[in-house]
């Protein structure tokens, strides 16, 4: 789930890189996401998605969310109770659930954490270095890094949610 307001995280047509509504509600229809206009021009959006799908070419069962890095408890505990008590469960920028709606606390958050760390490969950047992934068999992310940097991205071969189906 998500909710825009533009005082965390982005607005809703920053992320959605559309300034009307209906654009907005277009691309949430054809994304089987579910759209919520709120109090102030809020916009909570919900897509239920499985946790684990079946890789569009090998099958193979993959991992392929964001809660560990993409909710309330990115930031660990402390930070996603205060958020909680701010904004309320229905206020937070990014949540997630489990498919019934059930939310999901830290205890599990910090274990998938604790797996994502003991599974980590990490190498060292070159001038000139290219990094070719399969996003859905490799999750990815960045340390923290200083100085300048420029990051490309070009995505090919996109499945849609509903070729995956769930693992």
């Amino acid at each position: 789930m998500r909710t825009y307001n533009g005082d965390i995280g982005p607005s809703w047509s920053e992320a959605f890189g559309i300034g009307d509504r209906h654009g907005v509600e277009e691309y949430c229809r054809a994304h089987s996401i579910d759209v919520e206009w709120r109090r102030g021009g809020q916009l909570r959006t919900r897509q239920r998605r499985p946790a684990v799908i079946r890789h569009p070419i090998t099958g193979a069962r993959c991992w392929f969310n964001e809660i560990a890095y993409y909710s309330e408890w990115v930031f660990g505990p402390d930070a996603g109770n205060e958020l909680r008590d701010i904004l309320g469960p229905d206020g937070l920028p990014a949540t997630t659930c489990f498919g019934d709606g059930t939310p999901i606390g830290w205890d599990l958050v910090s274990q998938i954490k604790q797996a994502y760390t003991a599974n980590a490969v990490r190498e060292p950047w070159q001038s000139g270095d290219l990094l070719v992934l399969d996003n859905i068999r490799t999750a990815h992310g960045r340390d923290p890094y200083e100085g300048p940097r420029e990051v490309l991205v070009a995505l090919a071969d996109p499945t849609p949610a509903h070729e995956l189906g769930s693992g």
